[in-house]
């Protein structure tokens, strides 16, 4: 998961922008995930946490050891995280197709309970915005309904309790961060590396925890610049899919373990990982049932915000990344979590073909 400084200079040339323009504040964004919902935040501005959590978080475990050969599933585990993230892992915009169904937290929760040994425990809080919004202390005030931090406060901004949370995550934009340099301002007028640096010393200095992974969630690329058009998925050829699958697993890839290794370099004392959303979804739809799924199933639009199935493959992976485990072989689909027929009848396959690639 480590990227060598030589081959920072191959990926930061910025794809050409669609018509997918974003006006924001006077200026013009590449239309990713995230840009569409910067319109509605500010710099401060936060959802108030639902309540709700998986079960046995207070009793089981930690997770986070290396993931075991066979990866099956054993329950008895239980990670606490705080995410620093984005539409990428909880897309909650308003005035959009969101429900509960499109957030990673309330999908790995509902994995969790399913879990042998009485259930993985599961909970998080959670920073929405752009990297250079996100702030510290952390405050637990993003909507998942499923699930909910037991140790940072919902609502008022405090390290109070911080320091039992194991997992810190960090969710780059998918539209802008990888045309530059970890270390170079990006079009938000701030640079990843700095202020990831930040906010890790912030954790370190405030409440610390020996057994912290501090981790990159890498979160799938634009669908802008692939010749669709009216915000539609519909209207991108099968070579317009092929190309963004190319690009996502080669310069949009290179760059997150560029990020992670460039992170490493600066705190080498620390734990520091790449949760491989990314590569494994984009393995995934390319190599499995997924590609026979129509992109109006998958997506809702070009930034692209997933559908319910495409976040459900997305917490899959995520599953796998903080249990060191598959999720429960025999998980059971509720109706109104509005996944695909095609995921459902294949989940176990879908599974192991994750796994053996993450």
């Amino acid at each position: 998961m480590a990227a060598d400084d030589a081959t920072a200079n191959v990926f930061f040339s910025p794809r050409p922008l669609a018509k997918g323009r974003i006006n924001i504040g006077g200026r013009m964004w590449r239309g990713g995930v995230c840009a569409v919902l910067l319109c509605a935040l500010s710099a401060h501005s936060t959802l108030q946490a639902q309540s709700g959590t998986a079960q046995n978080a207070s009793a089981a475990p930690k997770a986070g050891a290396p993931k075991a050969s066979s990866g099956e599933p054993r329950g008895g585990k239980v990670v606490d995280v705080y995410a620093h993230y984005n539409s990428l892992h909880n897309h909650a915009n308003p005035s959009s197709k969101q429900s509960p169904n499109t957030r990673v937290g309330n999908w790995v929760a509902r994995l969790a309970a399913q879990a042998p040994g009485g259930g993985n425990g599961y909970t998080l809080g959670a920073k929405f915005g752009f990297f250079h919004q996100w702030t510290l202390p952390p405050v637990g005030s993003t909507a998942h309904e499923e699930v909910k931090s037991r140790h940072v406060n919902p609502y008022t901004p405090s390290w109070a309790g911080a320091k039992n949370v194991e997992v810190v995550e960090f969710v780059p934009d998918n539209f802008d961060g990888h045309s530059f340099d970890p270390a170079q301002n990006t079009n938000m007028r701030a640079a990843y590396l700095p202020v990831l640096l930040s906010l890790i010393d912030g954790w370190e200095a405030n409440a610390p925890n020996p057994n912290r992974r501090y981790v990159i969630y890498a979160g799938w690329p634009t669908l802008n610049g692939y010749g669709g058009r009216d915000d539609d998925p519909s209207t991108i050829s099968a070579s317009g899919y092929a190309k963004w699958v190319t690009f996502g697993l080669g310069p949009y890839q290179d760059w997150m373990k560029l990020l992670v290794a460039r992170l490493k370099t600066e705190r080498p004392t620390l734990d520091i990982r790449l949760h491989d959303i990314n590569r494994v979804l984009l393995m995934t739809y390319q190599n499995t049932v997924v590609r026979e799924i129509p992109p109006r199933t998958l997506f809702e639009d070009l930034a692209p915000h997933g559908r319910s199935t495409w976040y459900f493959l997305a917490a899959l992976a995520e599953y796998m990344e903080l249990y060191g485990e598959k999720p429960p072989a025999d998980f059971v689909f509720e109706q109104r979590w509005d996944v695909d027929p095609r995921v459902k009848d294949n989940y176990r396959s879908i599974v192991e073909y994750m796994w053996s690639v993450l």
